[in-house]
């Protein structure tokens, strides 16, 4: 289940097996992965304007619904 919808097409969805946990794009239109995290430490938790990933910090969701991570 997506945890986060942006521009109606941008799918945001975390997947775990074992103990690896990573944080997916998905562009609903064409199925094609457009981003993944890094390797996370626990769950990602939504911001105001993004994601915290435990293990490697903020991740800012910009204007066009895609993610940067920041600095």
């Amino acid at each position: 289940m997506p945890v986060f919808i942006g521009k109606g097409r941008y799918l945001y969805t975390s997947t775990y097996s074992g103990g690896d946990a990573y944080l997916f794009v998905v562009d609903a239109q064409s199925c094609k992965t457009l981003w993944q995290s890094p390797d996370m430490e626990g769950d990602a938790v939504r911001t105001h304007d993004g994601f915290f990933l435990p293990g490697e910090g903020h991740v800012a969701i910009k204007l066009d619904y895609l993610p940067t991570i920041a600095p």
